[in-house]
């Protein structure tokens, strides 16, 4: 998403993309992989509550990785090295990915964003109600009417 007049969204950065993430983890864990670079991602549950830093503030500090965000319920086995594990405190999940413009190159910061890879852990589930919108040029306003 350009966060540009096109796109109203309450505390965004005119010159930063973003990318909008919603995640139903009832279908099993999911793997967000970050390329290493200037990224700054977060995870929140549907009641806003935190559940993850990535990308620069979070464990892996910018040099990218594969973090698993887990549902309250799975009981399944996870990998115990090179994965980073989230627990969430729901099955609904909101990430918010912002990839910086470093130097003022926001079309570097733009293909950044295309970089990231989000799918199933378990890879029978590969294509599970994975939809993506790009709302490139499209209005948006997310302010609370």
């Amino acid at each position: 998403m350009d966060s540009n007049p096109k796109q109203v969204v309450f505390t965004t950065n005119a010159d930063t993309p973003y990318g909008p993430l919603q995640l139903d983890l009832a279908i099993g864990p999911m793997v967000i992989e970050l390329p290493p670079g200037p990224l700054i991602v977060c995870s929140i549950d549907i009641n806003q509550r935190w559940v993850a830093d990535m990308g620069l503030p979070g464990p892996d500090g910018g040099k990218g990785g594969k973090h698993v965000l887990v549902s309250p319920n799975f009981r399944g086995a996870l990998p115990s090295i090179a994965y980073y594990i989230h627990r969430a405190s729901s099955n609904r999940q909101i990430v918010g990915i912002r990839s910086l413009p470093v130097n003022g190159d926001v079309p570097a910061a733009k293909a950044r964003l295309s970089t990231v890879k989000i799918y199933p852990l378990d890879p029978k589930m590969a294509g599970a109600a994975m939809v993506g919108h790009h709302r490139k040029g499209a209005g948006w306003n997310a302010y609370p009417v």
